[in-house]
């Protein structure tokens, strides 16, 4: 598969922000109030600036917090450039060293993001769409690029969207390229979980409709799944549903399910024609409000036809297990247990660690250590990665 290949891994091992289902900790169920995605991930809302100022942000002096007033400099370009109430632009700028060690090593350089992100907002009508400048494997999500074969230096739009706003914001409605609904919102998208699913928010969104609720006691989202039109041709095209619910039976705490089908005439793993299964549960608990873990397992059935159209089914899973202990505000430490059986096994773990310095601005280092067991025996990876992260 793709995600276990060492060249992948270090070309994919970034990590982004701005997607917290840990944000329960504090009280928030619902992320269509910090999030322009009603499902969170990505962009964030004007209120969701001030909450990440008020909530996220490491303050030298605790009264900033107190007052409940977060800084002038939230908005966007640090406050330096007014906007009206209807448009929200925002920046994304990602990049730094890594360290691959596996069978050789390698210190990798990467720029991971250089999105420009705009919301128009006409109640009940927005308008969402996302660009940046790729520099490789952004294959997906590449709209057009000098090279198609590799992606390479090449215009990116991981979203784009139009929405409508019914029910006092409670329900949404979206058609274009989306986030798929599954299974937690997290940011490493190179874990099993996200990765097995293709459900990442990095590149692997699909062209479809999504219909999404956010209540106090429940949340969900359904899309129908259209297929990626950046990508061709059309028979390597996933079309299905893919969905979640989430329930809140008690307060800092969250229990959920997702589901996903697709089938593709081509798959572009296999390249053979793949009717592909996920279905799952999620679990988001905050025993005390420092801390907070995230829980998903994942059953993957994938159904393959050879060239006389016989079928062979492989059943597999994924489980990912995070805490998120915020050790004092502002500072994040992230460690994390995952495991997949889909394909060659893989047992990993993840220690991660995260300092919001100032307004807009993330530092975050990541230590991941992966033990894959194929037919040939097991094989050992790390991964360090430190990364400098700026959402304007």
């Amino acid at each position: 598969m793709r995600y276990w290949s060492l060249p992948a891994l270090a070309l994919l091992t970034a990590p982004g922000a701005l997607a917290y289902p840990s944000m329960i900790a504090h009280g928030y169920t619902s992320c269509a109030a910090c999030h322009v995605d009603p499902s969170g991930a990505g962009q964030l809302t004007q209120y969701g600036r001030g909450m990440s100022d008020l909530l996220v942000r490491w303050h030298v002096d605790p009264k900033e917090v107190e007052s409940g007033e977060p800084s002038p400099a939230a908005g966007f370009l640090f406050g330096l450039l007014p906007t009206p109430e209807w448009l929200n632009p925002s920046g994304n700028l990602r990049g730094g060293p890594m360290v691959v060690v596996g069978s050789n090593v390698a210190v990798v350089p990467l720029v991971m993001a250089t999105d420009l992100t705009a919301t128009l907002e006409l109640s009940p009508v927005v308008a969402h769409v996302a660009l940046g400048f790729g520099l490789k494997n952004m294959g997906p999500a590449v709209v057009i690029s000098p090279d198609p074969s590799t992606g390479e230096l090449a215009l990116v739009s991981r979203e784009h969207w139009l929405g409508l706003k019914l029910f006092d914001d409670a329900l949404v409605l979206r058609a274009g390229r989306v986030p798929v609904p599954f299974g937690l919102r997290n940011v490493e998208h190179t874990s099993a979980v996200r990765a097995l699913t293709r459900t990442d928010v990095n590149t692997d969104q699909q062209h479809g409709v999504a219909v999404a609720f956010a209540g106090d006691l429940l949340r969900a989202e359904v899309m129908g799944l259209l297929g990626n039109y950046q990508i061709r041709p059309d028979a390597v095209r996933e079309r299905g549903y893919a969905g979640f619910v989430e329930l809140f039976p008690v307060e800092h705490v969250g229990i959920g399910a997702s589901s996903l089908l697709t089938w593709a005439g081509r798959d572009l793993d296999t390249e053979v024609p793949l009717l592909r299964q996920a279905h799952g549960v999620f679990a988001r608990f905050a025993p005390v409000e420092p801390l907070a873990l995230l829980f998903e397992g994942d059953a993957l059935v994938d159904t393959a036809f050879d060239a006389a159209g016989a079928p062979t089914t492989t059943v597999g899973g994924a489980a990912w297990l995070q805490a998120d202990w915020t050790i004092i505000p502002g500072v994040h430490l992230l460690p994390a247990i995952e495991s997949s059986a889909h394909g060659d096994g893989m047992l990993a773990g993840w220690l991660g660690a995260a300092w919001y310095p100032l307004p807009h601005t993330e530092l975050r280092a990541d230590a991941i250590v992966r033990e894959t067991f194929a037919a040939a025996g097991p094989t050992s990876a790390f991964v360090g990665l430190l990364q400098l992260h700026l959402y304007l």
